[in-house]
């Protein structure tokens, strides 16, 4: 595999429903500052061009800065997957570190919305969304599609193709039946939406993120990147 994906805490400022974050399966700040200052990061993790760091928030791991650094040094694609009840001005202050920001997307309608997470509204999300795209940092929104969304897909797909956003769109293919898994895919004939398939469940005790330390995600955020341009070479000739 060509990434590597590291789970870096337990923290997390939202209070998500199904939430299961548990620190015995997090990296800790102590441990990761130790293998970075005595230069064995790289014995005790092989090295990789991109790393996934998620958690929980991975910003609340004290030596998240000292890492995303040191990646930045050793010519590391650097992928942080958190959410957006967060500061601009400490994303800001780590935009040169890091190559790409993920930021969870639970559900477009806004009572749904913070219903699932607790601790944030979706107008904030919104105006988040907003500025950063203003300070170029473009983000990726990723889902998780689930049954009680379907329906919303259109306005989805609306909303990220307004915000000029990209979306990646996960799923677990056992939850649906081939048609709808059919019309989940549709999504990819729209630009900057990619759809990945996932075979196995999220890990237990960490957030919802379809990275785990032993799954394959780049290979199927390329498979999502090839499908999504036959989708869109079709509607551009109007192939069924």
């Amino acid at each position: 595999m060509q990434e590597l994906s590291l789970n870096i805490s337990h923290e997390c400022e939202m209070q998500c429903l199904g939430c299961e974050l548990s620190a015995q399966n997090s990296l800790s700040a102590k441990y990761l500052d130790n293998l970075i200052s005595s230069g064995q990061f790289f014995n005790k993790f092989s090295k990789k061009k991109i790393i996934n760091l998620y958690g929980g928030n991975p910003i609340l791991n004290s030596s998240f800065s000292k890492l995303v650094t040191f990646l930045h040094k050793e010519s590391v694609f650097i992928r942080v997957w958190s959410h957006l009840n967060i500061s601009i001005d400490y994303l800001l202050k780590i935009k040169p570190y890091v190559n790409q920001w993920c930021f969870y997307f639970p559900y477009f309608d806004s009572i749904k919305y913070q219903e699932y997470v607790g601790r944030h509204k979706f107008g904030d999300f919104d105006s988040m969304v907003k500025e950063i795209v203003s300070e170029k940092i473009n983000p990726v929104l990723y889902m998780e599609v689930k049954q009680d969304m379907l329906s919303e897909l259109p306005s989805i797909i609306d909303y990220v193709l307004q915000r000029n956003v990209e979306l990646w769109l996960f799923f677990y293919k056992k939850q649906f039946t081939s048609s709808i898994i059919k019309d989940i895919y549709y999504c990819s004939r729209y630009k900057n939406i990619f759809v990945i398939p996932c075979s196995t469940q999220l890990e237990v005790g960490c957030c919802r993120v379809p990275v785990s330390s032993n799954s394959s995600f780049e290979r199927q955020l390329v498979y999502a990147k090839i499908v999504s341009f036959f989708k869109h070479f079709q509607t551009k000739f109007n192939i069924a």
